[in-house]
């Protein structure tokens, strides 16, 4: 029974997916600490504590979704087999449960408790997770454009056509 063109292989590209996980981990904490960086060097002297804390938090958010996006956007895009989709998902949600979730709760303040710090990394997920999935569609849909070019000059280039 022959293949359907529009079927992808159904195993995942183990290779490219575990460096997706870990270059998306490494993008979320460095940007989220990078753009934490950026807001206490810009926020003057003559800000009030409260206004600073509420700075340096929505800065290090957009750090977080940021690192999210491009990493599982990059995974979803450069997956050769299995779904696009899937894949930047799984890169995208294994950085923020495996890296950001202890991240957050290791950088809690001394007074906040355990269970406060992990509401507040589950409460922050659902932003950060509404950022992978768009990024998963986004970059799914790049590699998918892609691999349609690729794949038609390998067909023409094999039949010995020379229409471009």
């Amino acid at each position: 029974m022959p293949k359907s063109v529009w079927m992808r292989d159904p195993r995942f590209d183990f290779p490219v997916l575990s460096v997706g996980c870990l270059v998306t981990a490494g993008l979320s904490v460095g940007l989220a600490t990078a753009l934490l960086e950026v807001s206490r060097t810009t926020t003057g002297p003559n800000v009030g504590p409260t206004a600073a804390t509420l700075n340096d938090a929505v800065y290090t958010l957009a750090g977080a979704a940021l690192g999210l996006a491009v990493g599982s956007g990059v995974a979803a895009r450069f997956v050769r087999r299995g779904s696009r989709v899937t894949a930047g998902l799984i890169a995208g949600f294994f950085a923020y449960g495996a890296v950001l979730i202890p991240v957050i709760v290791a950088a809690r303040p001394s007074d906040e408790n355990l269970g406060d710090a992990l509401e507040t990394a589950l409460l922050v997920g659902v932003p950060l997770g509404l950022v992978v999935i768009i990024a998963s569609l986004a970059g799914a849909m790049l590699g998918t454009r892609g691999a349609t070019k690729i794949t038609r000059r390998r067909r023409r280039a094999r039949s010995g056509s020379t229409y471009p």
